[in-house]
């Protein structure tokens, strides 16, 4: 019978807010809950169009199945992230993990955010600032490849980098 309004900065820290902010201008929902000039000012307000550009750097860690370890590989990878965040300091990343479809549900979640926190203390261990790197996990529920239902698939075990905010 009642309804409470509570500030999402009770709830979120303020890189959670901005990250979902930013989740939502790139991908907005698939239906506007109104109609005509509502419609517009709900798009407006809600699904701005963000254009982030993506730097010309590999942008995907690969893992091994079930872990959360670094491979030399993976940090070869990560090594001219740290260069362009140092050298473009108003910029922030998002780093996303994902899994392959082995485990469930609740585990791969667990697992992807472990990979994600990986990537970005590997990334702040060197030198780069922890309000840069934004992490999100998704378990398995983007893989980039078809998932075979005894060995997964190895793309589908990894993080990607994404620039979002200018």
């Amino acid at each position: 019978d009642n309804i409470y309004m509570i500030p999402l900065s009770e709830i979120y820290t303020p890189q959670e807010i901005e990250l979902r902010r930013l989740a939502y201008a790139s991908n907005p929902p698939p239906a506007v809950p109104a109609i005509g000039d509502l419609a517009d000012v709900f798009r407006k307000r809600f699904c701005p169009v963000v254009k982030v550009e993506q730097p010309k750097i590999a942008n995907t860690v690969y893992f091994a199945f079930d872990s959360a370890e670094l491979s030399e590989d993976a940090k070869r990878v990560l090594q001219p992230w740290i260069q362009w965040l140092k050298a473009n300091p108003e910029k922030k990343i998002e780093v996303g993990g994902h899994t392959d479809n082995l485990g469930d549900e609740l585990y791969n979640l667990i697992l992807s955010k472990n990979r994600a926190d990986a990537v970005k203390n590997w990334l702040t261990e060197n030198g780069v600032d922890a309000n840069q790197v934004l992490v999100a996990y998704f378990g398995e529920t983007r893989p980039v490849a078809p998932n075979d239902p005894k060995r997964g698939n190895p793309k589908n075990r990894r993080v990607e980098i994404k620039v979002i905010a200018k």
